[in-house]
């Protein structure tokens, strides 16, 4: 029986990557880009100095533009999101200032800190802090780093292409628009965060309508740079920073737009707490890439864009997998579970099988949809194998309760690397091993 499984799975070997694709890969030609129903006022020739790259382009036409209310009551003094109480959390709910480099993508960078910002605010947790990849809106939207852009771009591809961003360790930023989509992790797809609820962009806002909108979370800008702001050491101390970070005003020529992120305002003496994409050496000693604007000053008024991100639930605690309580090594036992997702998302399963070896998620799986999974032991001995999901949006289920399996005491066998790896093989390839079971008649 083990020679047949074997010599069956050499043959399957050799075709499998021929006729069967790999679980849960995507064809990038399937991949649909969307096209974007706004239009920009001019090209950008996106300078940069020392790394310091720009890139921000103004929308001339907007076909979603929506109204702001008036503020209905008074506003604080004061709001910091790097240090604020909410939900009866207190904590700093920014991320890092990130370093764009020579190419002109601040509009994506100011994009993904609001983001990474608003996702800790969902969630009520100030330390989740995700790192989300901005080469992949640089490589699979198309950008360029001499083109620019604006902020809505970026939310509007997250929300619209396979359901959200990615990490930055699936897609590592190299300020290259050379690099090709293709290079993002393999796994991209299984990688995915939902991000992006809605995205709003507003022109000609005033303070109170960007003050009330802080209050649910940083805001995306737009802002004039001058050269004493771009390159602050060229200038003598006291020339671009009061003593409390703040920029003190323009000198030296204008250079471009760029696009930063406002994380809260101080109306004593009046300005706008900033995070820049500069990197944390940039700027106001001590203040990490952060910066403060006084009101009015830059134009850092004519415009903002908002992110809403709203958390989904997890999928509910799979079923205790069932199948045969107890087997035969080297012999393929197969296991089934399901559960559901309020949401309605495709679902993926990761199986525990108590036995040292590495799972994939496998999926995605309808909701509520039966999967079954098949699996060799090496060894005898007792196992509890348990099964979690995730849905498409990286929601993760609690573990399912296990089940015992019992795998007797056989006679001898040669534990060998190649049944180690026929093992894993069948494990990570079940339509591979669902064809053998066919053939062999399991």
């Amino acid at each position: 029986m083990k020679k047949k499984i074997i010599g069956i799975f050499v043959c399957m070997l050799l075709i499998a990557t021929a006729v069967l694709p790999v679980v849960s890969s995507i064809d990038e030609n399937d991949v649909v880009y969307p096209v974007f129903e706004f239009t920009v006022e001019n090209e950008c020739g996106c300078s940069s100095w020392e790394g310091h790259g720009l890139g921000h382009i103004p929308l001339t036409d907007w076909v979603e533009e929506t109204s702001l209310p008036e503020p209905t009551g008074p506003l604080p003094a004061s709001l910091d999101w790097r240090w604020h109480t909410y939900n009866n959390v207190t904590g700093d709910w920014t991320t890092t200032a990130k370093n764009q480099g020579n190419c002109g993508v601040c509009w994506i960078f100011n994009a993904m800190g609001a983001l990474e910002a608003a996702i800790n605010i969902a969630y009520s947790d100030p330390n989740l802090d995700h790192d989300l990849s901005e080469q992949y809106i640089l490589s699979c939207l198309g950008a360029g780093c001499r083109g620019g852009g604006h902020t809505s771009a970026a939310f509007d591809y997250l929300k619209n292409n396979q359901g959200g961003a990615i990490p930055e360790t699936c897609f590592p930023y190299q300020a290259d628009d050379k690099v090709p989509c293709s290079d993002k992790c393999t796994d991209w797809v299984n990688q995915l965060i939902k991000t992006v609820t809605d995205y709003t962009h507003w022109n000609s806002v005033y303070p109170p309508q960007m003050k009330a909108q802080l209050a649910n979370g940083p805001i995306c800008v737009s802002m004039q740079v001058y050269d004493n702001f771009w390159r602050p050491g060229s200038y003598p101390p006291g020339y671009v920073w009061d003593a409390n970070g703040v920029y003190i005003g323009i000198a030296g020529p204008y250079i471009e737009l760029h696009a930063v992120v406002i994380v809260g305002y101080n109306d004593n003496p009046g300005y706008w707490i900033c995070k820049n994409s500069w990197g944390t050496d940039w700027g106001p000693p001590g203040m990490n890439g952060f910066f403060g604007m006084p009101y009015g000053m830059c134009d850092i008024e004519s415009e903002m864009t908002w992110v809403t991100f709203l958390p989904g639930v997890t999928p509910d605690k799979p079923s205790t997998p069932s199948g045969p309580s107890s087997g035969k090594i080297l012999i393929p036992q197969v296991y089934s579970t399901s559960t559901t997702d309020s949401d309605g998302d495709k679902i993926y399963y990761l199986f525990d099988w108590d036995d040292g070896t590495s799972g994939i998620w496998v999926g995605p799986f309808n909701s509520g949809q039966t999967v079954s999974m098949p699996h060799i032991w090496l060894d005898e001995g007792l196992y509890q194998i348990k099964v979690k999901a995730k849905d498409i949006n990286g929601r993760e289920s609690p573990w399912s309760d296990p089940l015992s399996v019992s795998m007797p005491k056989t006679k001898p066998y040669l534990n060998t690397p190649f049944l180690q790896f026929l093992q894993n093989f069948l494990q990570n390839h079940p339509l591979i091993y669902q064809l053998l079971q066919r053939l062999l008649n399991l």
